[in-house]
């Protein structure tokens, strides 16, 4: 299983930079830079193998389940790199981050699936409902962050309005949470008509498990906690970075952390769409920016 897990993700040749990276941080080998480009590399082969494996994991449920579950454990890297950051103050870092992750998802991400799904194709058929869907409880998430960022803006920080502007946010994030547990109760429950079944593969038939599921659940366990300990390095050595190379923290933010972190995401809708699973391919790269605006963010 292992040699089979290695042979279908050829990521798995940068994990070298794992191991580095881990002993670089340990042992306060080189600069901030050096420690944050090995455990930048090294989270790239963790984040393949991550989606690899949740793809395999998703074979035994419906496409709507199988996409829930890979966004799910493709955002799990983004998530403790924010944790780890607000633990450490560095606030920036987690709206850049989380920010940059919701672009990349809608922009970067759905954007290769629908060329890779159009690849040799005439046309490609997807569900239209599924898609409005998706745009509007993203458009909740969208608005929730325009209305917090507009409210500080005309009001400004200051000591009389601050207690005003917390009310106001916790209120928001409460509501976006609330609209994200209706969203999957709507996906899960009482709509799976609409999701379920939208079309069948072209190129790829249904194929079994590769891998068992202890196999997967171990070495997802295992992964994790590297993810986690590779996450606190990149946080700690991220404002170093900045000041020694002279970086934007906007690049950093926006672009740098948010590629390393979706690189499952990546995978599984490029992937998905070139087997002609356009459906599926859709809700991991647009159902992991819902994820991302309307839970990670609130």
């Amino acid at each position: 299983s292992a040699a089979a897990l290695a042979a279908d993700s050829p990521l798995v040749l940068l994990l070298p930079c794992t191991l580095l990276g881990l002993a670089m941080d340990w042992w306060d080998w080189g600069g901030s830079p050096a420690r944050f480009g090995m455990a930048f590399l090294g989270l790239v082969p963790l984040a393949a193998l991550l989606g690899t494996l949740t793809e395999d994991l998703s074979l035994r449920t419906s496409d709507t389940v199988s996409a829930l579950i890979n966004l799910s454990f493709g955002n799990f890297t983004e998530m403790v790199i924010s944790v780890l950051a607000l633990l450490q103050g560095n606030c920036n870092l987690v709206k850049m981050a989380l920010l940059g992750s919701v672009l990349n998802n809608t922009l970067l991400t759905f954007g290769l699936a629908i060329l890779a799904g159009s690849w040799g194709r005439y046309e490609i058929e997807f569900n239209s409902q599924t898609l409005e869907t998706y745009s509007t409880v993203l458009l909740m998430g969208t608005v929730g962050l325009i209305i917090t960022s507009s409210f500080i803006a005309e009001e400004g920080y200051s000591a009389a309005t601050l207690p005003l502007m917390l009310i106001v946010s916790r209120f928001l994030a409460a509501c976006m949470l609330v609209c994200y547990v209706a969203y999957l109760l709507f996906q899960l429950h009482t709509h799976t008509e609409i999701f379920n079944g939208e079309e069948t593969p072209v190129e790829a038939p249904e194929e079994p498990p590769r891998f068992s599921l202890s196999f997967a659940m171990c070495t997802l366990m295992v992964i994790v906690v590297l993810i986690s300990m590779l996450s606190d390095c990149l946080v700690r050595s991220a404002g170093p970075t900045v000041q020694d190379l002279g970086l934007s923290p906007l690049f950093l933010g926006f672009i740098l952390v948010p590629i390393a972190g979706n690189v499952p995401v990546l995978a599984t809708a490029v992937l998905m769409a070139w087997h002609g699973r356009v459906g599926i391919s859709f809700g991991v790269a647009i159902g992991s920016s819902i994820q991302v605006a309307l839970f990670v963010l609130p």
